[in-house]
């Protein structure tokens, strides 16, 4: 994978743009985000329904 990545920068001479023009190179990006987003979100938000014992 990094090797790829550097593949990729020396191509482009250094410009991360090369990441982001493709359409299916954004789509990974987005679902990435997704679901990172998806996962924090289940992490930090408070567990609804649970046990009520005191």
């Amino acid at each position: 994978m990094e090797r790829g990545l550097r593949q990729s920068l020396e191509m482009s001479n250094g410009d991360f743009s090369i990441l982001f023009n493709r359409p299916l190179s954004g789509s990974l990006l987005a679902l990435a985000l997704v679901v990172t987003f998806a996962s924090m979100i289940s992490v930090f938000a408070p567990v609804r329904g649970g046990d009520d014992e005191v």
